[in-house]
């Protein structure tokens, strides 16, 4: 909470007399300033604990600026992450095996007894 119209006025007059006062040979009075110190101290404690809202809001803030670059940036990843996915890879040449055509041929045609194997194996030959 903000102080009232009235608090701050008196503020000023009492900042404003201080003033007035320092140029002059009186001696410096500072009564009133210690009086004010109970109050100057209940101020900082109520600002403390308002804090927090403030760093809230100071990172609501942040991340008002920082999600559209991140928007920015994903959309980028995305469509880079597309357009490799889409593109087309040149066919291998020769006959290609696959792990479902060995287990629906029943393995014809086997260089190996181990299907499973002769499957990685033509898998990594039409990769490589």
């Amino acid at each position: 909470m903000r102080t009232s119209g009235g608090e701050r006025d008196a503020d000023r007059n009492l900042v404003r007399e201080a003033l007035q006062r320092a140029p002059g040979p009186a001696d410096p009075d500072v009564t009133r300033l210690v009086e004010a110190v109970p109050d100057l101290m209940a101020e900082a404690r109520r600002r403390r604990s308002e804090a927090p809202a403030g760093l809230a809001a100071i990172v609501a803030a942040r991340a008002r600026r920082a999600i559209p670059k991140l928007v920015a940036a994903t959309a980028a990843a995305v469509a880079i992450a597309a357009a490799v996915s889409l593109v087309e890879r040149t066919p291998s040449s020769g006959a290609s095996t696959s792990l479902e055509s060995v287990i629906l041929s029943g393995g014809e045609d086997r260089e190996t007894s181990d299907i499973l194997l002769e499957a990685v194996l033509a898998a990594e030959k039409n990769d490589g």
